[in-house]
């Protein structure tokens, strides 16, 4: 059975923030790209694996443009001079096997250690489970200490890769 949550927003007070968590648009693509330009290098480090200063037009559609099912993000959002600004995304898209999906998390530098990750994790997982996804998994690097704490904290099981010994994987059974 496949569900489609498209109108699946909710409206959470994290210490004095009013967040929005709610699934990723097409319409998104500026605020992405804002959210991925102003994360500190370590943070894109640890989140794409590589040096990257902002996102390709083509790569920003590629995140943008979910399909909620094979491919599916949330972002927390909050409203800041009357603009809508993304600090965190929580996102899966197709696995190697059947039903598995890759995940991937990040929240902007000045909003970590408040609960936004784990919020955004949280309506993913409820998602994946409504789709029956039987696996999420991440590939991290090993010196990601926060994504380790972060994945503990979660119930999430850690192996080292077996190609990579600069990488573990992180995985849970949602379904």
């Amino acid at each position: 059975m496949t569900v489609r949550l498209t109108t699946d927003h909710s409206h959470l007070k994290i210490g004095k923030l009013d967040v929005t968590i709610r699934p990723i648009s097409i319409d998104d693509q500026n605020i992405e790209a804002e959210f991925v330009k102003n994360l500190s290098a370590q943070s894109k480090h640890n989140r794409f694996m590589e040096g990257i200063r902002e996102l390709s037009p083509s790569m920003l559609k590629k995140m943008c443009d979910i399909d909620y099912v094979n491919n599916m993000a949330y972002i927390a959002t909050i409203e800041e001079d009357g603009n809508e600004i993304e600090i965190g995304v929580c996102r899966y898209v197709n696995g190697k096997q059947k039903n598995e999906r890759e995940m991937a998390l990040v929240v902007a530098d000045k909003y970590q250690h408040l609960g936004i990750g784990t919020e955004l994790f949280n309506h993913l997982y409820v998602h994946a489970r409504a789709n029956c996804i039987k696996r999420l998994y991440s590939i991290d690097l090993r010196s990601n200490t926060k994504m380790h704490k972060f994945a503990q904290s979660v119930g999430m099981k850690m192996e080292l890769d077996p190609e990579d010994d600069a990488l573990v994987i992180y995985s849970i059974e949602p379904c």
